[in-house]
């Protein structure tokens, strides 16, 4: 199952879903953004899975939730040691999914892009 897994590319994923994290924990982007009721801001972590999805072509969604599975411990463990207050366990619990979970549909959105081009190359 990880055999195919390229751990470079991993490592990559891994550290830009790290970066998002703490762009989208402390609100460093809260300035540039309409005010909205939601987090606008989650939709960054499409970024990590997309660049798992154009490094590997076999395995782009494993990569992209490793990833985010192998970085969310230790984002906690520095927001929680850091000046961040941490909010109750649930809370990170729903925001830590949430998370791994857009970071795994910008790996499909890639994925999808992909098989478009296919066909539209076999159509030719």
């Amino acid at each position: 199952m990880f055999k195919s897994l390229s751990w470079s590319g991993v490592g990559i994923c891994t550290v830009c879903y790290g970066v998002i994290f703490f762009v989208v924990r402390y609100h460093i982007l809260r300035a540039y953004l309409p005010v909205h009721q939601g987090q606008l801001a989650m939709l960054l972590f499409l970024l990590p899975g997309a660049v798992a999805g154009l490094l590997s072509k076999k395995v782009p969604l494993m990569m992209a939730v490793v990833a985010g599975v192998l970085a969310t411990p230790f984002c906690l463990l520095l927001v929680e040691k850091g000046s961040m207050p941490f909010h109750s366990f649930w809370q990170e619990c729903a925001f830590v999914l949430s998370a791994i979970y857009w970071c795994g549909l910008g790996a499909l959105a890639v994925m999808l892009c992909r098989m478009f081009g296919q066909l539209r190359r076999r159509e030719q």
